[in-house]
């Protein structure tokens, strides 16, 4: 069995250290697991609705992506505005 743990990293309370702190953690985690990993999205109705999301720090990324590659994370942890985006149909 191996154990898959998710993560949630941008909150908006989130300091740069606890970003790091959570690093670390999934670092320990994937010595036996895996981790599924995604940017704080706020969802309507909850208590953080209409907060904004912070940035993952530029090292965090780098790590996810390394973990990612060795098939150690899975997920999305790129920031949310990117991930969605309008395509203008005169582009087509």
């Amino acid at each position: 069995m191996t154990p898959v743990v998710d993560y949630i990293v941008g909150l908006p309370y989130e300091s740069d250290e606890e970003q790091r702190q959570s690093l670390l953690q999934m670092k320990e985690i994937t010595r036996g697991g895996i981790v599924h990993v995604h940017h704080f999205t706020p969802l309507p109705g909850t208590p953080l609705a209409g907060m904004p999301a912070r940035t993952v720090l530029p090292d965090v990324k780098r790590e996810l992506g390394r973990m990612a590659l060795s098939g150690k994370a899975t997920g999305s942890w790129i920031d949310a505005e990117a991930r969605y985006f309008k395509i203008d149909e005169d582009q087509l």
